[in-house]
């Protein structure tokens, strides 16, 4: 909701203490992640007033936690303006968060100083009362009073990392019967529910998210005239987008689905933002006649949703099941273990599936890293890193660091075509690890780093540049000497040299881990537990140093 710059018409109270939570949808914070500032509209301040906080809390059952309080912003408050203010303490909030505030007076204020916008039942508020940080009940009444207005505080946050848009499915409706989540842009006033598509995406991404699904049997064209309002002017890096089943359900037509459609691909387009297209989901309530429909539609929405670079997502392979008299190998009607239980929406469990599918498809979609290097031992103090990439999605730029952080917080290779490299400063003998991340030209981004690790050895390196009449015994005795004589190799030698005699279990385990695993590759490795990463790597160590040591004894 806006901010309200009308004539203050509350304070005026003949309270020592204040406290007041705004309860409606359009109220609470719609975006997990750091509150940046807060504002609201103050009057003039009355001198009365001694302490005035902004404070967000979080319901958790029948009870509110409050989750942050800011510093107390009296002398930061300026008369007869719209105050932006910004908490001096971290204040991490999530969706479905309240935000109200608390002030304290040293007698009854001379003047209102706030603006009420009236709504039923819109807040709560209790007077004289220290009400803790913890299990508070705002809503019983006493000693609180339900109020018909609100207070219009604005939270501001940077700009999410993805918005999602759509039905009831993407607000997380699990039946029609009122269970699940409803989200913040319905009228409805609800408990937040995170078993839903956008938030499971967030968490399992690490992203922030404003989840903008409506339960209210939304056509595709209603969702593309919010899109401006709801996603773009959020500024998302990627859109997660669903719509098509209430059209059905309506006996909409068919060009009105794509003209609709059309005009939310456009918007992306124009602005940058990476739409995620999701097919439309099983419904087991769907007639067979309705099913073939479906089925034209979605081929129709992937050959539109292909023209724009989209990256598109088939959920009918992780939450449908074929149904008898049907088409031949058809998924129309969803699995029992996923259905809500009216035959349109998902339980749980099915929106967690359904998130599963979103993430194959964006990682799908991520540019694929290969030939990177250097790699094991090398002669070269100013070495080059270097990857070479593709991508399904116009060109490549890549990014390196020296510890596994985001993509933007990265430094810029030198980019030519698929080929990115980047030459390193003088460095030191020892050992060196990087990592690089790619985007393409859609913002899809590694999830996971291609890991580049090396190490320098110059003074080897010069004696045996100096050594020519060396046979090949010699010339293996120097590939195992830059390789593995390190002292974190020689430690990993001498430390599983000595289970093999006091725990052979544990050196039995180490060896077959190696048998296993240990002709990976570097990002196939990855993949694995981290337990077997080191027991691979250990036991390399072991036997790499070994070799090094039987050659040594003869060429040394």
């Amino acid at each position: 909701m806006g901010i309200s710059t009308s004539a203050p018409d509350f304070g005026n109270l003949s309270t020592t203490g204040f406290n007041l939570l705004n309860n409606k949808a359009y109220t609470r914070i719609r975006q997990n992640g750091t509150v940046d500032h807060f504002s609201i509209y103050i009057g003039t301040v009355p001198a009365q007033l001694t302490a005035f906080y902004i404070e967000v809390w979080r319901k958790d059952g029948s009870t509110w936690d409050r989750q942050c309080q800011s510093q107390n912003f009296l002398s930061s408050l300026a008369n007869n303006q719209t105050n932006n203010l910004t908490p001096i303490s971290t204040c991490t909030v999530q969706e479905g968060d309240y935000v109200g505030l608390s002030w304290t007076t040293s007698g009854t204020p001379d003047t209102n100083f706030l603006t009420r916008v009236a709504s039923n039942n819109g807040s709560y508020y209790i007077s004289d009362t220290d009400i803790g940080a913890a299990d508070y009940n705002w809503a019983s009444i006493p000693p609180n009073t339900k109020q018909n207005y609100v207070i219009p505080i604005k939270t501001y946050m940077r700009a999410p990392v993805f918005s999602a848009i759509g039905d009831s499915w993407i607000s997380g409706v699990q039946n029609i019967d009122g269970t699940g989540n409803y989200g913040l842009c319905s009228n409805t006033v609800s408990d937040f529910n995170p078993n839903n598509i956008p938030t499971g995406l967030g968490t399992e991404l690490d992203y922030t998210y404003q989840n903008m699904g409506l339960y209210a049997n939304l056509l595709v064209s209603q969702i593309s005239t919010r899109f401006q309002a709801d996603v773009v002017d959020k500024k998302p890096k990627f859109v997660v987008v669903d719509g098509g089943a209430n059209d059905l359900l309506a006996d909409e037509n068919k060009s009105n689905f794509l003209t609709a459609w059309t005009n939310i691909l456009n918007l992306c387009q124009l602005n940058n933002i990476v739409p995620i297209v999701n097919l439309m989901y099983p419904v087991s309530d769907f007639t067979n006649v309705q099913q073939q429909t479906k089925i034209d539609w979605n081929d129709s929405l992937r050959t539109l949703a292909e023209s724009y670079d989209a990256i598109i997502v088939d959920a009918s392979t992780y939450v449908g099941q074929f149904r008898a008299g049907g088409d031949p190998d058809n998924l129309w009607d969803q699995q029992a273990i996923y259905s809500g239980g009216d035959n349109l929406h998902y339980n749980a469990a099915g929106y967690a599936k359904i998130t599963d599918a979103i993430i194959d498809a964006i990682n799908a979609a991520e540019p694929t890293i290969a030939n990177s290097s250097p790699s094991g031992t090398i002669a070269d103090s100013t070495p080059t890193l270097s990857v070479t990439t593709s991508s399904d999605y116009g060109t490549v730029t890549c990014k390196y660091a020296a510890t596994d952080t985001d993509y933007d917080s990265m430094t810029a290779m030198d980019d030519d075509g698929n080929n990115h490299i980047v030459t390193l400063s003088a460095l030191v003998d020892g050992s060196y690890d990087y990592y690089i991340r790619c985007q393409d030209a859609n913002h899809n981004t590694n999830t996971d780093a291609e890991h580049i690790s090396f190490t320098t050895d110059t003074i080897v390196a010069a004696t045996d540049n100096n050594d020519n009449s060396c046979g090949s015994g010699c010339q293996k005795y120097k590939e195992l000497r830059r390789k593995y004589k390190t002292i974190p190799d020689k430690t990993r030698y001498n430390e599983v040299k000595k289970y093999k005699k006091i725990n052979p279990a544990l050196y039995a385990k180490l060896k077959k881990a190696y048998e296993l695993y240990g002709k990976y590759s570097t990002k196939e490795l990855k993949k694995l537990p981290q337990t077997i990463q080191d027991q691979v790597k250990k036991y390399k160590s072991y036997k790499g140093y070994k070799k090094y040591k039987a050659y040594k004894e003869k060429y040394s």
